[in-house]
């Protein structure tokens, strides 16, 4: 049985077995005291306390640049965050090219990919964030006549109808 007291005030805590969790502990600059003390159930006989000292840390925030919609296409693009030291799994289109992880447009193919950046900030706090960037397909034309020819003699014309598969 645990006994865990904050800073020697009354238990706020208990437990069966070795481990507790503590409460939500907001940001503060003044580390937070337990003390931890094993207890004999069904007694008040209390072991000796330990001092267990929390500081509590505010993880800056992460945030991936956006990217602009690209063609299937278009070069691969450069990641960027505004925290440095983080990771991009490589999957999807993404790699890692020298010092840079890259999102290539052409080998994730057309649609709407979510990337994952993960920054881990300090020991312990961890911040994981994504994007979606969008990968239109390339545009197909299709030409028609509707004279029903194919050859063009000197000095002649023929009507050749367009259409694409992207409107406008």
């Amino acid at each position: 049985h645990l006994s865990i007291r904050r800073q020697r005030q009354m238990c706020i805590e208990t437990g069966n077995g070795t481990s507790f969790n503590t409460p939500n502990l907001a940001v503060n600059a003044t580390p937070y005291e337990y003390w931890v003390a094993a207890a004999a159930n069904g007694t008040n006989c209390e072991g000796p306390r330990t001092r267990v000292t929390a500081t509590i840390s505010n993880p800056q925030t992460v945030t991936i640049t956006p990217i602009s919609p690209l063609c299937v296409n278009s070069d691969p693009v450069n990641l960027s965050t505004n925290l440095a030291g983080g990771t991009f799994p490589e999957v999807g289109g993404v790699s890692l090219v020298g010092s840079n992880y890259q999102f290539n447009p052409n080998t994730a193919g057309a649609g709407t990919h979510t990337i994952t950046y993960t920054y881990q900030a300090g020991t312990t706090c961890e911040r994981i964030v994504t994007t979606a960037i969008i990968v239109n397909p390339l545009p197909t034309v299709n030409i028609t006549s509707t004279e029903n020819r194919t050859i063009i003699c000197l000095n002649q014309s023929i009507r050749l109808t367009a259409t694409s598969s992207v409107a406008g």
